[in-house]
C-alpha cells in the first residue's frame, strides 16, 4: 500500500530536519574549529520494492554508509550515506588532512562514523520529541556499498519504507551532497506522518 506524504507534511518535515542540522552544525564546527552549513532540501517516501527496482539507479551507487539501528514507540534503522570520494573529502577537510587521494582508510572511516554519528543523533532527538518517546538506538556501524545493502531487514524486506532525504554539507570550498534515509514498516510511518500532521496544527 503506498504511503502518500502531503506537501505541508513534506514542508514541515524538512523544517524539523534542517532545525536537526543546525544542532549537528554547531557541534561539528565548535569540534573542528571550521564554520560549515548542513541543509536538507526535500524529504520523500519510497517502498523497499520501489528502491531496488529504481531505474536510474539512484540506490544502487557504492557508497560509505552510516546505519544506526533503533527502538522506543518506532524502531527501524537510520543511515547517513555519501559517495565514497565525498567522504573521504568531507573527512580531511573537517579534520585538517592534507588533501590527497580520496580514499577511506581504517582511521578515516572511524572519523566518518563520529561525524555521522553527530547528525544521526540531532535527527533522533528530534524524532523523540516528536513521538514524544526516548529513542534507544545502537552504535554506528559502517559498510561500504549501496543503500539497498544496507536495508539488513531481512525477509520482510519489501513490507518496509523508506524515508529518505538529500542533505547538503558546505564548508571552507567544498559542497557534499549525500542521503539521510530512516527505514521503517508501514504502521510505524504512518505514526510518524501523523505526528507530523498533528505538529502542523
Amino acid at each position: 500500500m503506498k504511503v502518500e506524504m502531503t506537501a505541508e507534511a513534506e514542508e514541515r518535515a524538512i523544517a524539523i530536519l534542517n532545525t536537526c542540522m543546525g544542532r549537528s552544525e554547531r557541534l561539528l564546527s565548535e569540534i573542528t574549529d571550521t564554520e560549515l552549513s548542513i541543509k536538507v532540501s526535500d524529504v520523500s517516501i519510497h517502498t523497499v520494492k520501489e528502491i531496488l527496482e529504481s531505474p536510474d539507479g539512484t540506490f544502487g551507487e557504492i557508497s560509505a554508509n552510516l546505519g544506526v539501528a533503533f527502538t522506543g514507540d518506532i524502531s527501524g534503522i537510520i543511515g547517513v550515506t555519501f559517495p565514497i570520494d565525498s567522504a573521504a573529502k568531507l573527512v580531511m577537510a573537517l579534520s585538517g588532512e592534507d588533501a590527497g587521494t580520496p580514499e577511506l582508510d581504517r582511521l578515516r572511516i572511524e572519523t566518518l562514523k563520529e561525524i555521522g554519528s553527530i547528525i544521526i543523533t540531532g535527527i533522533m532527538g528530534s524524532v523523540g520529541s516528536t513521538l514524544h518517546s526516548r529513542m534507544d538506538y545502537s552504535i554506528p556501524y559502517y559498510e561500504k556499498g549501496s543503500i539497498v545493502s544496507l536495508l539488513n531487514i531481512g525477509d520482510k524486506a519489501l513490507d518496509y519504507f523508506v524515508k529518505a532525504t538529500t542533505v547538503r554539507i558546505s564548508l571552507k570550498d567544498l559542497q557534499i551532497e549525500g542521503r539521510i534515509f530512516m527505514v521503517l514498516e508501514e504502521s510505524q510511518v504512518r505514526i510518524l506522518l501523523k505526528k507530523i500532521k498533528e505538529n502542523l496544527c
